[in-house]
């Protein structure tokens, strides 16, 4: 009887320390980082055109895949192709997305987190707009009349001005091509613009800095970004300035969750290992009390 009466003790007391772990770090969803995008030097900076011209990326690593959720239905995902190089002066960005109409709103943006004292982006809850924190740089092409914008987040839902409206400059350029199943596009910009008033980025060799994706498909009328509205949270990338000696994993989740590892696996450890060293205390005080009597 004694010893049943331990062994209800020591499995009274793990079950605790297990609900306790859960209970101060539930899986809930968090912004996650799915990736990095590495921009490599080159001596060969590609032509903006919109096409990718065989040779013009070959110092690029291979493009990382990206995955968007329509906002709509956040089981329709939509997915992207992003590489890029840089020269001394000057960054490229290449997209390829997958998309066999054009209609007159189809379009192409990049967020790239220039203010980093406010989190990148912000919601109101599961099902609703993410709004976009003021002060992030943004870059926009639009596919009908191949032109793009440079321009700046104002902290409204999916909402941006342009850059020369405001005192600033546009320094950026993009071009895009149909094909006829899919859009490249090409996007250069100043590495080191001094456009404040743009909020345009200041990087180089060895930066990193946080990138949100978005896409709009006219034809479906289907907006596609990083924002996971299901769980009011997102995913983005981050641009580094510098190439390494491997490629790139792919950066689609291998959930639906969008969970960061991080937001369970070291805590949920500690607790259990914890839990461990209290039930062989426990035993231990046990062994020594029968040894006593």
């Amino acid at each position: 009887m004694k010893k049943n009466g331990y062994f209800y003790l020591i499995g009274t007391i793990f079950l605790i320390i297990l609900s306790t772990g859960f209970k101060q770090y539930p899986f809930v969803a968090a912004p996650a980082n799915v990736g990095t995008v590495n921009s490599c030097l080159t001596t060969a900076a590609p032509v903006v055109d919109g096409v990718f011209t065989p040779g013009e990326w070959t110092d690029a690593e291979p493009p990382v895949e990206i995955t968007l959720y329509n906002k709509m239905l956040q089981t329709d995902t939509l997915t992207i192709k992003m590489m890029s190089v840089y020269t001394p002066n000057s960054l490229f960005i290449g997209v390829n997305v997958p998309d066999s109409t054009v209609g007159g709103n189809d379009r192409l943006m990049i967020l790239f987190r220039t203010n980093t004292t406010t989190p990148f982006m912000t919601s109101g809850g599961p099902s609703t707009h993410c709004v976009y924190a003021k002060g992030n740089d943004v870059k926009l092409i639009w596919v009908h009349n191949n032109h793009s914008v440079d321009g700046y987040t104002v902290g409204g839902s999916q909402a941006y001005e342009d850059d020369v409206s405001h005192g600033g400059i546009d320094n950026g350029q993009g071009k895009c091509h149909f094909d006829g199943t899919k859009i490249t596009f090409e996007l250069v910009f100043s590495m080191s613009s001094g456009d404040t008033q743009g909020f345009d980025p200041s990087l180089s060799a060895g930066d990193n800095i946080d990138i949100f994706s978005y896409y709009f498909e006219d034809t479906a009328t289907k907006e596609y970004y990083q924002y996971r509205y299901s769980d009011g949270d997102f995913d983005h990338n981050v641009l580094h300035i510098g190439c390494t000696s491997s490629p790139p994993a792919s950066t689609s989740p291998t959930t639906g969750t969008g969970l960061p590892t991080s937001a369970i696996g070291v805590p949920l450890i500690i607790s259990v290992v914890s839990g461990a060293l209290i039930v062989v205390a426990t035993i231990s005080k046990i062994i020594v009390k029968r040894k006593l009597h």
